[in-house]
């Protein structure tokens, strides 16, 4: 054969889960602050929450900017909750939470890609976004659970992703009580994506050493 095809191991699959979780966020982020730029009242994040910028009467310059980043976002955040499972091969314990890190991180990139297309001047939009928040308090407590007693893992990003498990508890709380805590929403979800960013470039600096 003229040409070898290598197939992806475990450490190629983290590594290119991080740089889809880098990309991810940088995405999102980006898309958040245009939106905000084009929102045509003065924007604060004690007053609105994150899906106002999506809103299409309320931000109509402005919308497709943090929807089309939710859309790329979620798509991007598939490979990386799947790169989470070989991270097993590294400790060979906690198996179930790994798997169930996998199963709800991708639950909430396809809540992300639902309620950026239903836009919050839709019915779907509400039942979406609670879905895509349910799963992200999951996908947080499998994760850190899992990869807490894993040697390659940071144990300063496991501290901070559960900081972010109980900021969107607590919010997720409020909102069930009827209270809109605007800010809330903002930390829980930031610090999420924050974990994800901090994740994947611990999975980066891995080195090829072992699967």
């Amino acid at each position: 054969m003229l040409f070898r095809v290598r197939t992806l191991d475990s450490a190629d699959v983290r590594k290119i889960g991080g740089g889809c979780g880098i990309a991810a966020i940088a995405t999102y982020v980006s898309g958040t602050i245009v939106a905000a730029a084009q929102y045509p009242v003065q924007f604060s994040p004690f007053d609105l929450l994150i899906s106002d910028l999506g809103n299409y009467l309320h931000n109509p310059s402005g919308a497709v900017y943090i929807n089309a980043g939710g859309v790329i976002a979620g798509l991007l955040l598939v490979p990386f909750f799947v790169s989470i499972g070989p991270w097993y091969d590294l400790a060979k314990s906690r198996k179930f939470f790994y798997i169930g890190a996998e199963l709800f991180g991708i639950v909430l990139a396809l809540g992300m890609i639902m309620q950026a297309i239903f836009s919050q001047d839709t019915p779907l939009h509400r039942p979406w976004s609670a879905i895509a928040l349910l799963s992200m308090l999951l996908m947080l407590l499998f994760a850190n659970f899992a990869l807490l007693k894993n040697p390659a893992f940071n144990r300063l990003i496991g501290c901070f992703g559960f900081a972010a498990t109980l900021a969107c508890a607590a919010f997720l709380a409020l909102y069930a009580i009827g209270l809109s805590p605007f800010i809330l929403e903002w930390i829980a979800v930031y610090a999420c994506l924050l974990w994800v960013w901090l994740l994947s470039f611990n999975a980066l600096s891995l080195k090829r050493s072992g699967s």
